[in-house]
Parts: structure tokens; C-alpha cells; sequence
């Protein structure tokens, strides 16, 4: 009778460790998800800055360009 009540214990306990196994996976990749979020939102905003900044350096090279440009025609005018 004893080691029926043991095994039924050790049944219970395993069953238990595999619940909180399961719980703990279930975890980590939740966890992982916010992280891999988190990374992805960081770089995509790294990259709009970036590209921003880019974009700004071609619009006052572009604008410098017309004033060389304008100048030249203007000149061609006279």
C-alpha cells in the first residue's frame, strides 16, 4: 500500500514537472517574441532615421545643384 501512495506521488510530481516545463517554454518564447519586437522596432527606426537623413542630403544637394544650374542659365541669358 505504501508504494502505491509512492507511485501515485511520483505519477503526480512528474505530471507536475512537465505542466512547469511546458509553462516555462510557453514563457521563454513569449519572452522571446517581445525581444525579437522590441529589436525589429529599434532597427526599423534606426533605418527611417537613416533614410531621413539621406533624403535630407539629397534635397540640399539637389537644391544647391538648381542654384549652380540657374546660374549658369541665367548667365547664358544675358
Amino acid at each position: 500500500m505504501m508504494h502505491d501512495l509512492f507511485m501515485v506521488q511520483q505519477g503526480e510530481i512528474m505530471s507536475f514537472s512537465g505542466e512547469l516545463r511546458k509553462e516555462k517554454s510557453r514563457s521563454d518564447a513569449q519572452k522571446l517574441i517581445v525581444d525579437v519586437t522590441s529589436l525589429l522596432s529599434s532597427h526599423m527606426s534606426r533605418q527611417k532615421e537613416m533614410v531621413g537623413a539621406h533624403l535630407a542630403c539629397i534635397r540640399e544637394t539637389l537644391v544647391g545643384s538648381n542654384t549652380v544650374l540657374n546660374g549658369h542659365v541665367g548667365g547664358w541669358r544675358e
